[in-house]
């Protein structure tokens, strides 16, 4: 096989761009995953040690990256972004501008809010906030544009991390939007005050997106506009049906109803071939055009993080050919992530940032080196579905828990019907207004959008479309994408046999030793749910049915519950258990018993007490005591002990009392470890009755 051109790639890891970038990837890895910091230590003097023997600046560079990269993801984070938490759970009334179209979901509207005032709803007290965006939840009746600037009454709070590892984390998915907060607004509090200076800007956009996606109306409808749309300028812009989107999802073809890269390069592509051959002498010229209809195009697909990485990379392509120098892939696409991380760190989390980097660095270094000179139209796109499913597959399990097991093939017919579909409309948007040329191009829309439809509905019939899989570590993902990597670089490079199998050894014993070190199947489990106004704990014995307690056990959205299990790889059934159930209840397991006001978790040296009620004084001799919910008829805390706990945890998610809120001021006065769910939000116990783990989910 060749290998001149792939060797050739792969030597720009060297460039420092990438250096840098390579280290403030890992420096916010050791942030976002809560890595301890005596590892990224460890890292950084291995390098130095590294340096003595190599001399390479670059190392140095490499480690320095690192360590600022760290530094920077958490300054940013905790200390840069807005703070108003003063302001949580309080009704004030909210002064700014909506930032984006709404939402429609049964009952309300979700739109984006960039906050510019806080007032007081009984005195004329104001606060100026900066550079605050919060999501607003309002009612499905007001009425609003972009641009408006309004006033809001409501109340605000925190977004939620994910109730239980591995499920949907409202947090780290509204921080890559640069939302720090919610807001529930009151219903019919929305005031209209004004139009942004930007707004006349925003209004032509939106006029301008309203008319593009109004152009097929004459000879599309339903399902076949929807998909032309969604094609062409991405999902927002499409209305397809929840069964089709199930479908499309389903086959491993959701990318293609998302605008991405490869709208961007067809429509630069079309716009410099077509006014390059009117002005073929200079440059300048096609490529002003060119970088303008990038960027209007980028406007009427709404500035979505996709696009944005795929018109700024466009741009620096046009620049580079404008003044003869060609663009290193490796360096561009490094350069694109550390701009994007310096506008907030946060932005490495979107998982379409990194399944798009990941798909594309899988075209253009193994797809293109398979490729070669081969013109088959055929092995072209078997070769880039598949070397993009390779490099994508090991982190859809990581996030979805799930493979699509006809994703390749489903790929062979998608992305050419795709392909005709985007260039076809965008052809008929560049000759809108000539009745005959549209009736032309809209009757091939209508034969290609049906022809895609057909193909989804036609593979949808096979039962085993996709594959449920248990949830994948961070650190065995790491090792999964050296294997991969390894596997396909040997396959394009020659390597000794002899350097083959010693690296492949290496890396199965790294994975089977990794798995064994972070499998937890063999601790007991305890998962202590901040769950508004009940009691709710979850027990994961080692080998043994999970046990579930609540104050209303029925009341708790099982889904959530079962989804975790099966990402725990555990086939038991769970036991549920009402916390206010005052007849004794024998449990199936060694570890858990029920007592007269508590259940006891006893496991060699773990110790903890689940309090059901105030009605008896606390005598506990645990480590861990959790308290039932506060309610103002139950006795002060100050009153029930007889004996204090080394640690107290308690749920307070709930409208507290006065006499609630006094309780909690106490607890946290005495000379004891108090955590109150509210604050810390998830907390896990984790042990092999020897060494404990406590961790929370804020």
């Amino acid at each position: 096989m060749p290998e001149r051109a792939l060797s050739n790639k792969l030597r720009e890891y060297k460039n420092p761009l990438v250096v840098i970038c390579s280290g403030i990837l890992i420096g916010a890895t050791f942030y976002f995953q809560n890595i301890k910091l005596i590892i990224l230590i460890s890292l950084c003097l291995i390098s130095l040690i590294l340096f003595l023997f190599f001399k390479s600046k670059k190392i140095i560079l490499f480690v320095v990256t690192v360590i600022l990269g760290y530094l920077y993801t958490v300054n940013y984070l905790q200390f840069a972004g807005p703070n108003i938490d003063q302001f949580l759970h309080g009704r004030y009334i909210y002064i700014g501008e909506i930032k984006s179209k709404a939402n429609n979901n049964t009952f309300n509207k979700t739109y984006d809010f960039k906050l510019k005032t806080i007032q007081a709803q009984n005195s004329q007290k104001k606060w100026e906030i900066n550079n605050c965006n919060i999501q607003v939840t309002g009612s499905k009746y007001e009425e609003y544009e972009t641009g408006d600037i309004v006033q809001i009454t409501g109340r605000l709070k925190k977004p939620k991390s994910a109730i239980l590892p591995g499920l949907f984390d409202e947090k780290k998915y509204l921080l890559t939007k640069n939302i720090y907060y919610l807001l529930k607004a009151d219903n019919g509090s929305l005031v209209f005050l004004d139009k942004a200076k930007s707004a006349g800007i925003t209004q032509a956009i939106n006029t301008l997106r309203d008319k593009l996606l109004s152009i097929n109306k004459t000879y599309l409808n339903g399902e076949k506009l929807s998909l032309v749309n969604g094609v062409i300028f991405g999902s927002k812009a499409s209305t397809l049906s929840s069964k089709l989107k199930e479908k499309i999802r389903n086959l491993g073809l959701s990318h293609i109803t998302s605008a991405s890269g490869f709208n961007v390069s067809i429509l630069a592509f079309g716009v410099f071939a077509l006014f390059g051959f009117f002005n073929y002498r200079k440059k300048i010229f096609p490529t002003i055009v060119c970088i303008c209809a990038v960027l209007t195009y980028s406007a009427i697909a709404d500035f979505s993080p996709s696009i944005i990485r795929a018109t700024v990379f466009i741009i620096l392509l046009l620049l580079g050919n404008l003044f003869d120098k060609k663009i290193k892939i490796l360096p561009g696409i490094s350069l694109i992530i550390i701009v994007f991380f310096l506008f907030n760190p946060a932005n490495l989390l979107d998982i379409g940032l990194q399944l798009s980097v990941l798909g594309f660095l899988g075209l253009d270094l193994f797809a293109s080196e398979a490729i070669g000179e081969n013109k088959s139209w055929f092995l072209n796109i078997f070769y880039q579905s598949l070397f993009a499913q390779i490099m994508v597959t090991p982190l859809i399990v990581f996030y979805f828990h799930n493979i699509q097991l006809l994703g390749l093939i489903s790929n062979l017919m998608a992305v050419p019907l795709a392909s005709l579909i985007l260039m076809t409309g965008l052809i008929n948007i560049m000759f809108f207004g000539i009745p005959g040329i549209n009736y032309v191009f809209q009757k091939i829309l209508f034969y290609l959008s049906g022809s895609f439809i057909r193909w989804v509905n036609c593979l949808d019939k096979f039962e085993f479309k996709q594959m449920f899989l248990p949830s994948l570590n961070f650190y065995l993902l790491i090792l999964i994408y050296a294997m991969v990597l390894f596997l396909l670089l040997a396959f394009f490079i020659r390597f000794s046999k002899i350097k083959f199998f010693i690296s492949l050894f290496i890396l199965i014993l790294a994975f089977f030793t990794t798995y064994t070190m972070t499998d937890t199947g063999k601790y007991l489990k305890i998962f202590f749910l901040p769950v508004y106004n009940q009691d709710s704990v979850l027990i994961m014995p080692p080998k043994e049915r999970p046990i579930y307690l609540s104050t209303r056990p029925q009341d708790f959205h099982h889904q959530h519950l079962k989804e975790f299990l099966v990402l725990s790889n555990c086939s038991f059934n769970t036991i549920s258990y009402n916390l206010k159930n005052k007849t004794k209840v024998y449990f199936p397991s060694k570890y858990v018993t029920d007592e007269k006001n508590k259940i006891k978790i006893r496991y060699k040296n773990l110790s903890v007490d689940i309090v059901k009620n105030y009605i008896d004084r606390i005598s506990s001799e645990a480590e861990y005591i959790k308290l039932p919910l506060l309610n103002k008829k139950d006795p002060s805390l100050s009153e029930i002990f007889n004996i204090f706990p080394k640690t107290i945890i308690i749920n307070d998610v709930k409208k507290l009392s006065g006499k609630s809120k006094k309780d909690i001021l106490w607890l946290k006065s005495q000379s004891l470890k108090s955590y109150l769910l509210s604050e810390t939000g998830t907390i896990t116990l984790i042990s092999d009755g020897d060494k404990i783990d406590l961790t929370t989910s804020e």
